[in-house]
């Protein structure tokens, strides 16, 4: 997770709390306030992948409920990708909480993380990668860990499966 310990200037820093403090000031509803979280997703490429990845965060759960959608977004930012990306996702760019960008040249990782942060609203960004199988209790398991540290930071657990042993 990526909160507001990241490389932006002061300002965009200060952007951003003016803006969520904004935004708790003048909404009474937890509906039209800015999601708690934003998944981040950067791609090039990689677009066969995404479909599995976005299916894991829209199925995620907190004590055995589905998360309601309002509660995160998900952001994906292609990165100049030149294979059907676009189309392979197409079916979920409908879907309200999830945002579709792309850049117009490849820009790379580094500069790819920066301006995706600068699209996530949530409270706290959960860097995702392409091709990541999450488990549907990623949130809850995010949630647990920022209670011990008044919401700082936290990370989760990841591992590798090789998916090439033989039979």
């Amino acid at each position: 997770i990526d909160s507001d310990i990241r490389n932006n200037s002061v300002n965009d820093i200060t952007n951003r709390r003016e803006r969520m403090k904004w935004y708790y000031e003048n909404y009474n509803t937890i509906d039209d306030l800015s999601p708690l979280f934003s998944f981040a997703i950067i791609s090039y490429n990689r677009g066969i992948f995404l479909p599995n990845t976005i299916q894991n965060i829209l199925d995620q759960c907190v004590e055995n409920n589905k998360l309601d959608s309002k509660y995160y977004e998900i952001i994906i930012l292609d990165d100049a990708s030149t294979d059907a990306t676009e189309e392979i996702i197409s079916s979920y760019i409908s879907i309200p909480n999830i945002h579709y960008y792309k850049n117009s040249k490849q820009l790379g990782i580094p500069h790819s993380r920066n301006k995706i942060n600068n699209l996530c609203n949530g409270k706290y960004i959960v860097v995702t990668d392409d091709d990541d199988i999450i488990f549907n209790n990623r949130i809850e398991s995010i949630v647990n860990k920022l209670s011990y540290n008044d919401g700082k930071f936290a990370g989760t657990n990841s591992g590798w499966i090789n998916f090439n042993l033989p039979e």
